[in-house]
């Protein structure tokens, strides 16, 4: 499914897969589902299927947490969307506390504190997600933080530096798609920017 939508960002390419997937396996990849709903503007369907993958009794988990907290973000729901950004600045703030160089804690970290305006914290946690991943000098790892980098300045308003992060990631020849930026609800301030729109076109 990943693979799909970072080749080509057709959103019902990738449903198709991760239905094949299911029925191969037998799995429901409930979270899957919830982010092609979100990607297709579907938030009832999105709200159901992340309801499944992450009801409230479940274990904590940083990503389902976010996911989660996103999708009632865009729904409308942001009382509840504000619930599950908090419960994941206190979950990722203790299990840094055991592992202060997981660099994607501290990229999950800083996504949660930039949907609660702690501006400040939200930079020093995705600058220091990169710079410590740097320090792996992973061909895979270090774009990731980069992208989440580029996600966390967007959501913050300081779209100039994400463009320049996107660009970046472009020139480097990452496994980064421009396409994610295109179905991903949390870069729509930079779409219509003309150095985003060029990069899509020179697919």
């Amino acid at each position: 499914m990943e693979s799909e939508l970072r080749l080509s960002g057709d959103a019902d390419k990738a449903r198709l897969i991760l239905g094949e997937n299911i029925k191969n396996t037998g799995d429901n990849i409930y979270s899957s589902l919830a982010l092609l709903d979100l990607y297709d503007g579907d938030c009832e369907s999105a709200l159901k299927n992340i309801n499944i993958a992450y009801p409230d009794d479940s274990p904590m988990d940083g990503d389902l947490m976010l996911l989660k907290a996103k999708i009632n973000m865009l729904c409308g729901k942001k009382n509840i969307a504000f619930k599950y950004y908090q419960e994941a600045i206190e979950y990722c703030s203790i299990e840094i506390r055991n592992n202060p160089e997981d660099y994607s804690l501290l990229s999950k970290l800083g996504i949660a504190h930039a949907c609660t305006g702690n501006k400040s914290m939200v930079i020093k946690n995705g600058t220091g997600a990169v710079e410590i991943a740097a320090s792996e000098n992973d061909a895979m790892i270090v774009p990731e933080r980069i992208f989440d980098l580029a996600r966390i300045y967007c959501m913050v308003g300081e779209n100039e530096q994400c463009i320049q992060l996107i660009e970046k990631l472009t020139a480097i020849g990452s496994p980064f798609s421009i396409h994610i930026v295109f179905l991903d609800p949390d870069f729509k301030d930079i779409r219509n920017d003309e150095r985003i729109v060029e990069l899509r076109e020179e697919i």
